[in-house]
């Protein structure tokens, strides 16, 4: 939940909701850490 929240407050709605954000700010040029990029894709996210 602490590393959903690093992302944004919408990320914490559950693993579809943090999948989007992630994805959304990356491709908008947000560089996150590598604890959140493994739970991107553990959740299995798009590839970027």
């Amino acid at each position: 939940m602490q590393l959903a929240n690093s992302v944004s407050l919408y990320s914490a709605d559950g693993p579809g909701e943090f999948v989007a954000e992630v994805f959304a700010r990356t491709l908008n040029g947000a560089k996150f850490p590598k604890a959140v990029m493994d739970l991107y894709k553990k959740l299995n996210g798009p590839k970027i």
